[in-house]
């Protein structure tokens, strides 16, 4: 069974940090292709990472199909 899932990407402008947030999953393509054209599909956000301090990303949505194994469920 696939799902998709709603992703965020977050890159930092100046560095290394990478961080992808998983928003939300859907059991078919447009479900998920519609909540995702409800959101901003890119955006600047300031997150406080600790002992570090306020760093600036750029972020970016978009949609990722994943396998989902059913053993078990």
């Amino acid at each position: 069974m696939k799902i998709f899932l709603v992703i965020t990407v977050a890159r930092q402008y100046e560095g290394d940090i990478i961080s992808i947030r998983h928003e939300k999953a859907y059991k078919t393509a447009s479900q998920a292709q519609e909540h995702l054209n409800s959101l901003k599909k890119s955006f600047v956000e300031t997150i406080n990472v600790p002992n570090i301090g306020p760093i600036e990303f750029f972020c970016e949505r978009g949609i990722q199909e994943v396998d989902l194994a059913e053993e078990g469920l």
